[in-house]
């Protein structure tokens, strides 16, 4: 009995904290990632339906170290959390197409065609293979 219990309170656990990881890129009235989820509706809860999408990492220097950051780290060290500093700097390229075009669903097709990271692969191939089109 005692071990049902710890496995209910694993399971539990691990619910929480993946449901916690994907509510928080709908913060701060975010809504990209419903436009793109309004033109690609079977890749909802995928890799791709995340900030990273449009967002990248970055590094800083912490005394003699170099620290990476990912995606989510990154925006909020350099944009903030009350939004105050440079978004773009966080942005990937793919990021800036859509901005660039709109921020919207026309945008999202508008941009299949192009090679945003310039790996030789549109953009639409690299979303068909759940690879980030930007990075």
């Amino acid at each position: 009995m005692r071990r049902w219990a710890g496995v209910v309170l694993v399971v539990g656990v691990l619910a929480w904290g993946v449901g916690s990881v994907f509510a928080a890129y709908h913060h701060m009235g975010e809504e990209d990632s419903t436009r793109f989820i309004n033109v690609y509706p079977e890749l909802a809860g995928s890799k791709l339906d995340s900030c990273a999408l449009c967002h990248s990492g970055g590094q800083v220097v912490q005394g003699s170290k170099t620290v990476s950051y990912g995606s989510c780290q990154w925006c909020h060290y350099k944009y903030g959390y009350d939004a105050s500093g440079p978004i773009d700097e966080t942005m990937n390229a793919y990021g800036r197409a859509f901005r660039d075009l709109g921020r919207n669903e026309a945008a999202v097709a508008a941009i299949e065609s192009l090679d945003s990271d310039g790996d030789g692969y549109t953009n639409k191939a690299e979303i068909d293979g759940l690879r980030f089109p930007g990075v």
